[in-house]
């Protein structure tokens, strides 16, 4: 081989191996990504309709969970369910501009929050959207009053008790999980523990 080709080989695999380095995500102190601080995790995405409570029921999951057994009330609560879900599905059709435009104004303020690292201003985006869709929300609680009204009238006490614990399980799985920062902060303050 010509000392030219070699110099060449050598400039090339020079030239890969830093830009394989540069293009690797910088590493702060510990191992984190740059820009990322200690216990702090990325808020979840703001979804309106999960804030709002808006849910859509499955008649047959709704069934089996209260264990409607009759013909005649299996049919009631298949109607009743069908019309909640009608009722919801023209809500939210009607309101689609204004989720978005909220998750939008979200997710604006709260990218601007955490440029500038203002806590308050990431807490204050989502209760800022939530007022703009009161109304909505106002919406949803009346249907779902009707629809727990509804309900009470057609199904025994004991089946209604299991419905309305159903319903809470739902709307709670909408909710967004906190990040749990304290844990981890204080593991690693204390050290390991002998």
């Amino acid at each position: 081989m010509s000392i030219n080709s070699l110099k060449l080989a050598l400039c090339t695999i020079l030239l890969f191996m830093t830009s394989s380095v540069a293009g690797q995500p910088g590493q702060g102190k510990g191992g984190r990504p740059k820009g990322q601080v200690q216990g702090e995790k990325k808020q979840p995405n703001f979804n309106a309709e999960n804030a709002l409570g808006i849910l859509l029921y499955d008649d047959r999951k709704v069934l089996k969970k209260v264990k409607v057994k009759k013909a005649k009330k299996k049919n009631s609560v298949v109607k009743i369910i069908s019309e909640y879900n009608h009722t919801i599905r023209e809500l939210t059709f009607l309101h689609t501009d204004e989720f978005r435009a909220a998750e939008n104004i979200v997710a604006l303020k709260r990218a601007k929050a955490e440029a500038t690292r203002d806590r308050e201003a990431m807490q204050n985006a989502q209760h800022d959207a939530m007022e703009k869709l009161i109304h909505i929300k106002r919406k949803v609680n009346h249907a779902e009053q009707e629809l727990n009204d509804k309900l009470a009238f057609v199904l025994s006490e004991k089946q209604f008790r299991k419905w309305y614990r159903f319903q809470r399980s739902r709307k709670e799985s909408l909710k967004p999980k906190k990040p749990d920062n304290n844990d981890n902060r204080e593991s690693q303050q204390r050290g390991p523990r002998r």
